[in-house]
């Protein structure tokens, strides 16, 4: 995957080898391989991590959906899921 202490993306020289990002460019250092764990891990990631309000968005989508939109649009975005 490459050395750790060079930055795969903009080729800088990242100077602690326990340093997770890339001081440049903001790259995770080192990079993870592509391979079933990482796939299974952000699977189980994007379905179980939810942030928030998945529940409360799906609810107010379905009784209001005009009210819902409206709130998003004037920036009251606390309780909703990202769209």
């Amino acid at each position: 995957m490459g050395d750790a202490s060079i930055c795969i993306n903009c080729g800088r020289a990242v100077a602690d080898p326990q340093q997770k990002f890339c001081p440049a460019c903001g790259q995770p250092t080192p990079v993870h391989r592509i391979d079933w764990h990482f796939l299974g891990h952000e699977l189980e990631h994007s379905v179980l991590h939810m942030d928030r309000g998945m529940l409360y968005s799906l609810k107010e989508l379905m009784l209001r959906p005009g009210h819902l939109m409206r709130a998003y649009l004037e920036g009251r975005r606390a309780k909703q899921m990202k769209p």
